[in-house]
């Protein structure tokens, strides 16, 4: 998890101050091909989130809710990985609806419908989405529209990256 500095508040503005992570996010790794990962790179990647996730999820009784690799920081050595933008995290609260948040590519079927509760499963979901994205080093549902991607994840049971 990236490390809290403070706060800035203005009369119209709500400023998080975090850590500085030298190799920005995962995303802009990926996708703007800053550096090709080595398969024990990307496996690191993914146990460095897991560790993120399942810290917020058992030790903080929070849910991410907006997990994705934009939301995935990378540090100067590389090793170093952690979990930023908690601006939709939520704490866990059993037979609660949650509004949809969070990002279409990203956002899994039980969300993107609005139905059931949201728990740690959405967030597992989310994660499943980014190593998809490690793997093929491809932006999912690239190319189709937010209707296009709620239709695909949340209605049709046979939906493909």
């Amino acid at each position: 998890i990236v490390l809290y500095m403070g706060i800035c508040i203005t009369a119209d503005k709500f400023i998080l101050v975090t850590e500085y992570l030298e190799n920005g996010s995962l995303f802009d790794q990926l996708h703007k091909k800053l550096k090709k990962f080595t398969e024990v790179e990307k496996i690191e990647i993914a146990y460095e989130i897991v560790k993120g996730m399942v810290y917020l999820h058992n030790m903080k009784n929070l849910l991410h809710r907006d997990l994705k690799s934009s939301n995935v920081l990378i540090g100067e050595d590389w090793n170093v990985v952690k979990l930023c933008d908690f601006g939709l995290s939520g704490q866990k609260k059993k037979h609660t609806k949650h509004k949809r948040v969070g990002t279409y590519q990203w956002m899994a079927p039980e969300v993107v419908r609005n139905e059931k509760q949201i728990d740690e499963k959405s967030d597992v979901y989310s994660f499943g989405v980014i190593m998809w994205e490690l793997l093929t080093e491809k932006i999912p549902y690239e190319g189709l529209t937010e209707n296009q991607i709620v239709g695909l994840v949340g209605y049709d049971n046979d939906h493909h990256l």
